[in-house]
Order: structure tokens, then sequence, then C-alpha cells
């Protein structure tokens, strides 16, 4: 590759805001660009940022100096640049002196939104979530269409369990962008999560429009699948309510089986109804309502240890806990592979009186 196309290469890196640090240090190691930066005219700078965050993802520091030297000497004066160096800082941890930059920029210029982002980043990597709510609530005040804001907003609520307001940024989210599948699977988590058959129609509800919206959303289908079976198995339920919902949930394991089938040619096991949810789900014919197809049964190719997994099922409301839980397992049941592989996160257990049940990871 020459430096013309490795230019070109960081030059759609950029446009699609692809964030890929070891492609960005393996094109400027490998390549000669780095020798033929001033024929880029005003880009040569702009590569020079990309590289030097790229450096910062991945811990080259050599690289890191070299960037910010060159870009120090050509714009001393430069809020921009010296955001990157509060971003060095923030990589030494040196948490102070970055406040310190970002605290000088936002003095002198209450708009900039970078500082004031890289603010709420610096009390996250402190553990200061408290404050990292204040700011970032403060940042929305001014900047009500920032999309990414309220998204972490949303994430930092959730890490404080305050789900009502974590729901609330969310719809924000959806109210911009009412066509982003991700949008309607992260409201459909959080609602999950908060329990109560409101708060598990709803989510049903958001499950199933995610699906709609992009049938191979895989953690869509198996919410689809948790919620409809929580759903059923509440005393409160009707019999008609139950049937519609056991068949939603049926449906959505015929779509997990044609996506797993086109990978590897395995399917979803009955035993994963069965065992993790203690349901029996009816057979889905094809018609206008449910475009599944007849399930297949387990080919006995497959490794059945991927999937025989056993623990104690645990009654939290924090999801990286029984996420940390399946990667023990993993470990040491000596699964290196990822292939056959399927991984159930539970965000809130209300799944039945038992204190047991089937993890299949």
């Amino acid at each position: 590759m020459n430096w013309e196309e490795a230019a070109k290469q960081l030059r759609n890196l950029r446009d699609e805001s692809r964030r890929d640090p070891r492609e960005v240090i393996d094109i400027w190691n490998s390549t000669n660009i780095k020798d033929y930066l001033p024929r880029l005219g005003s880009e040569h700078w702009l590569v020079l940022e990309q590289v030097l965050i790229a450096s910062l993802d991945i811990g080259r520091r050599d690289i890191t100096e070299k960037c910010l030297n060159d870009l120090n000497r050509k714009f001393p004066k430069s809020n921009r640049v010296a955001i990157l160096r509060g971003m060095v800082f923030e990589a030494d941890k040196k948490f102070h002196e970055a406040g310190g930059i970002y605290d000088k920029i936002i003095a002198a210029d209450e708009t900039n939104s970078i500082a004031r982002k890289r603010r709420v980043a610096l009390f996250r990597a402190q553990g200061k979530v408290g404050e990292a709510i204040k700011e970032l609530s403060e940042y929305l005040k001014t900047f009500m269409a920032d999309q990414e804001a309220w998204m972490e907003l949303g994430e930092l609520y959730v890490l404080v369990m305050d789900y009502a307001k974590a729901a609330f940024c969310i719809e924000e989210l959806i109210l911009s962008n009412p066509h982003n599948h991700l949008y309607y699977q992260r409201y459909a988590e959080i609602r999950y999560t908060q329990g109560g058959m409101e708060n598990l129609e709803l989510a049903k509800s958001y499950f199933s429009q995610t699906v709609k919206l992009n049938s191979g959303n895989v953690r869509a289908l198996y919410g689809l699948i948790l919620t409809s079976a929580q759903l059923a198995s509440s005393p409160k339920t009707q019999a008609v309510k139950k049937a519609e919902y056991l068949r939603l949930a049926a449906w959505a394991r015929e779509r997990l089986q044609a996506i797993y089938s086109e990978v590897d040619q395995t399917t979803v096991s009955d035993d994963i109804m069965t065992g993790t949810l203690g349901i029996t789900l009816p057979v889905v014919s094809k018609d206008e309502n449910f475009p599944g197809r007849s399930p297949r049964r387990v080919s006995s190719k497959v490794d059945r240890t991927t999937f025989g997994l056993q623990c104690k099922f645990l009654r939290c409301r924090q999801p990286r806990i029984l996420s940390s839980a399946i990667r023990v397992m993993q470990e040491r049941s000596n699964l290196k592979s990822s292939k056959n592989v399927f991984t159930a996160i539970v965000y809130k257990s209300d799944l039945s009186a038992t204190n047991q049940c089937d993890l299949w990871v």
C-alpha cells in the first residue's frame, strides 16, 4: 500500500466515523505515509489527530508524543489541541491536570461541547457517577439535540439503578430518531429490568417493534422470548393472553433458529425454553402474522457440552454480575471457541418460583 492509498483508507475511516485504532496504527506503521504528510495539505493535521487518538486507545505512547508535538508546534493556542493534551493526561490518570485544561476552555467558551463532554468522561473515569450525571444534565440543557449525550445519560442512570430516568432518556432518543431499532431495544431492556406486568407489556411491545425494524436483532429476539415467557407464567394472565404470549415466544425462537442456521447450521434447542424458562412452546406454522417455520431438532453434530452448563440463578438487578458468572463458567469449562455458544443475558429475575435454572452459554 502506497501513501496515497493509506491516506484514502484513513479518510474513509474518518468519513464513516469508525473508531478502529489498530487499523489506524497498522496503516501508520506499515506504510510510508508519515514521510508524505506535507503533500496532504490541510488533511495532514487531521491524520495526525486521528493517529494520536488511536495511539491513546492502544497505549502507543511513542506515537502519541510525536503526533502531539507536531500539532503543538503548528497550533500552540488551539483549544482542539489543548483537548488532545487533556486526553493524554487522562490516559496517564492525571485527572487534575486534565480537568484544569477543560475548565480553562469552558471558562473561555461555554459552548465548547467537546470540552464539556470530556469533563463527563473525566468524572466517569474516576467513578464519580453522580458528578457525571450532574455535568451531563447541565450539558443537555444547552445541547438538547445531542443523541450521544442522551444515550450516555441513560446509561449513567442505569448504573445508579434509576431506571425511570434512564427510560426517559431513551424516550427522548426515540422521539428524535424513531427509525433506530437500537433505541427501541434499549428502552425495552430498561422496562424489562423494572419488572411488573405493566413494564413487561411495554417491554414486549418495544422488543416487537425492534424486531419489526430489524428482523436480525438477536438480542431483541431473546428479549421477546424472556418477556413473553414471564407474562405467560404470571398467575394474573388470562388463558387467551397466555396463548398469545407463548405463540409470540415460539415465533421468536423460530426466528432465532433461522438466524443461527444461516451461520453454522445449528438450531436453538427446545430445552432452552423448557430448561431456562420452564415452559413448553407451541409449534409455529407459517402464516402472515408469524412468518416462521417448523422447528428442527438440534443436530447430533453439535457439541452438547457447549450447552449443558448449570448454575445457581442469580436473583439480582445487576446484569454485569450475571454476565461475569457466565464468563467464569465458560472459562472453567474450557470453552475456548465461541462457536455454538449462546449467551442469555437476564436483566432481572422474575422467571419462576424455582431458585435454579439453566443458563445456556
